[in-house]
């Protein structure tokens, strides 16, 4: 009972954060990517996210480590002309990835030297943590355009503002934004109850494309 309780308050703080975020003039101001910030499409091609439109199928990580594409549900944030606070982070692999400051991303400490040379990296063996604490030297994941996750060393961490706040949502609750990975999510510093309290966000979306695919005919899918 006390976790359905936590569960429920924690949920509660979500959707405010996310109500204020989509109605405040300055609520999404923490929890964005620059729309000038690349997604990989399903295609191949490469879309700035002020151009991502819903149901658009972009570059993920599943559950099992996996690249996977999955649809634009919701947008958490859009205002192309809402000026915001934003951190980048430069990696050894020539990657770069702007975000604000209390917005999620993969990252570990560096504890081999072998990380830096190691393929196939785990989502697993990373934390989620705000952007404005990842530090030199931490670890973030990058796509390798092999198929491939693998380490990236942050070897810069530049502070500025910009104009354009983008924050797409995917049913598995990241997203490869100029190839580094990252959470859909921001302001609470927990991605699991984030993603978990956008449970019905998911359950909707799969309703909705059910409804859609079962009025399809068989013959107009071809």
């Amino acid at each position: 009972m006390k976790k359905n309780k936590q569960y429920r308050n924690v949920s509660i703080y979500i959707y405010i954060c996310v109500f204020i975020s989509l109605t405040e003039p300055n609520g999404g101001a923490n929890i964005c990517f620059t729309g000038s910030s690349l997604v990989t499409l399903k295609n191949g091609d490469r879309k700035k996210l002020s151009d991502v439109q819903l149901g658009d199928s972009v570059l993920t990580v599943d559950n099992n480590n996996h690249l996977a594409f999955s649809p634009i549900i919701l947008h958490l944030h859009r205002s192309p002309n809402e000026r915001g606070r934003f951190v980048i982070l430069r990696t050894n692999t020539e990657q770069s990835l702007t975000l604000s400051p209390q917005h999620l991303i993969y990252s570990k400490k560096k504890s081999k030297e072998n990380d830096l040379t190691k393929q196939n990296a785990t989502i697993n063996e990373f934390r989620v943590v705000f952007a404005s604490d990842v530090r030199k030297g931490d670890m973030v994941l990058v796509h390798d355009h092999n198929k491939n996750m693998k380490y990236g060393m942050v070897v810069d961490i530049e502070e500025i503002e910009a104009t354009g706040l983008y924050s797409p949502l995917t049913p598995q609750g990241n997203i490869i934004v100029d190839d580094i990975l990252a959470s859909c999510y921001a302001d609470f510093e927990n991605h699991e109850l984030q993603h978990l309290a956008f449970a019905p966000i998911r359950w909707i979306h799969r309703l909705v494309r059910f409804l859609h695919l079962s009025q399809i005919r068989p013959g107009e899918m071809d």
